[in-house]
C-alpha cells in the first residue's frame, strides 16, 4: 500500500513548485474579487451615465437600458424600483416631456415597472417625433433667414447702385464718379422716358438711366432748352 505524500516528504525542488502554484491561485482568486467589485463599480458608472441620444427611437433607448439592469441583477446587484423608473423617464429626449409629465401625474412609480412605463411610451411615438420635428423646423428657421417656415431657401434681396448697376450698395455710397447731369443728360433721360411710355425696348444701360432715383423729374428749365429751337 502506497500512503500520500505529505509536505515534508517533497524535496526541495517540488516544495518549490507547490509554492508557486499555491501563490498562483491565490492571485487568481483575489483578482476574481476585484474583477467583480470592478464590474459593479462600472455598472453604477454606466447606470448613472445612461441617458437617451437625440432621434432614438423609444424601443431603442429600452432596449439599452433593460440590458444594463438585467447586467446589474446577474452579479446580485439591487436598485429600488423608484430609483429604477425615474432614471429611465427623466433622461428621455425634450419630445417625451409632455408623456413624462403624465407618467409622473398617472403612475405610482413605487409599484410600476420600466417595462410599463415603456409599453406606454410606445404608443405615443409619434406623436413625440412630430414635435422633435416641429421643433428641428424652429432652430433651422431661427439659424437661417433664408430659409422659410416650409423648409424652401428664400432668395435674399440684393442692394444694387442705380449709378453703375453693381450689386452691394446703394447709389448714394457709390464712390465711383457720377454722370455730369446736364441738358444733354436731361434730354438723354425725357427721351428714353417718352421712348418707355411708347412701350418701346430698352437696354440694360438706359433702364440704369432712368433708375436714377434722385432726379426723375426734369427741371423745367432743362425741358425748355431742350424743346425751345435755338435762335440763330
Amino acid at each position: 500500500m502506497v500512503r500520500d505524500r505529505t509536505y515534508t516528504d517533497l524535496i526541495d525542488e517540488e516544495k518549490l513548485h507547490e509554492s508557486v502554484d499555491i501563490t498562483a491561485t491565490d492571485i487568481v482568486l483575489q483578482g476574481s474579487e476585484l474583477s467583480l467589485q470592478e464590474r459593479e463599480s462600472k455598472l453604477y458608472d454606466d447606470f448613472d451615465m445612461f441617458t437617451s441620444t437625440p432621434g432614438e427611437t423609444i424601443h431603442s433607448y429600452y432596449m439599452q437600458f433593460a440590458q444594463l439592469i438585467n447586467d446589474m441583477h446577474t452579479i446580485g446587484m439591487t436598485m429600488k424600483r423608484m430609483q429604477v423608473n425615474t432614471k429611465f423617464v427623466n433622461h428621455l429626449q425634450p419630445e417625451w416631456s409632455k408623456f413624462v409629465t403624465d407618467i409622473k401625474l398617472a403612475k405610482d412609480m413605487h409599484s410600476t415597472n420600466f417595462d410599463q412605463l415603456y409599453a406606454y411610451l410606445r404608443q405615443h411615438e409619434a406623436h413625440a417625433n412630430e414635435v422633435r420635428l416641429a421643433r428641428q423646423r424652429e432652430r433651422n428657421t431661427a439659424t437661417n433667414p433664408g430659409v422659410n417656415r416650409h423648409g424652401a431657401q428664400v432668395q435674399a434681396r440684393v442692394v444694387k447702385c442705380y449709378n453703375y448697376q453693381e450689386e452691394g450698395h446703394f447709389a448714394r455710397q457709390c464712390t465711383k464718379p457720377k454722370r455730369p447731369k446736364n441738358s444733354a443728360w436731361f434730354k438723354e433721360k425725357m427721351l428714353l422716358t417718352e421712348a418707355l411710355e411708347s412701350r418701346a425696348y430698352l437696354d440694360p444701360k438706359q433702364f440704369t438711366i432712368l433708375a436714377d432715383n434722385r432726379d426723375t423729374i426734369i427741371p423745367a428749365q432743362a425741358s425748355q432748352e431742350i424743346s425751345t429751337p435755338a435762335a440763330f
